[in-house]
């Protein structure tokens, strides 16, 4: 029997041919862009403001972009792969860099103007692991839409 593809291609039609630009995961169900939402790392609050500037671009034909939760992410992460640790066919462009996650620390109290911890879940893609960093630091940033896990 054979089983269905991990990853499945959407392509938009461009004047010199067809573009990759977003990959149904068909495990998830959960559309990620192919590349990253911003071509440079940026803190956490850069890469909510990227995300949103995919949402009022309408990117692929969708305005839910979302930054995904540490679990989602975790999932892209391929651990018999390394720099990077991922499906290169479907995220041609990922980095062998950190990534952030939408995922607060658990163990803070969010802060009342932002509503989120000091600190956020970032999972890397050199070689598939995650950890807990503080909101300030430079990180990459992919975008998901879809359901989120939480």
């Amino acid at each position: 029997m054979e089983t269905a593809p991990r990853f499945t291609k959407i392509d938009r039609l461009t004047e010199t041919g067809s573009e990759h630009i977003v990959t149904l995961d068909n495990l998830t169900n959960l559309h990620w862009t192919a590349g990253d939402a911003i071509d440079q790392d940026v803190n956490h609050e850069q890469a909510l403001a990227a995300i949103a500037k995919l949402n009022e671009q309408a990117f692929g034909g969708f305005t839910d972009w979302r930054m995904p939760e540490v679990e989602e992410l975790f999932l892209l992460a391929d651990r018999s792969r390394h720099s990077p640790a991922i499906d290169i066919e479907f995220f041609p462009t990922c980095k062998s860099d950190w990534y952030w996650s939408a995922t607060d620390d658990a163990t803070e109290d969010k802060d009342e103007q932002t509503g989120h911890s000091k600190y956020a879940w970032v999972v890397y893609f050199g070689g598939g692991s995650s950890n807990l960093d503080p909101r300030g630091y430079d990180y990459r940033v992919r975008a998901v839409r879809g359901p989120s896990r939480q």
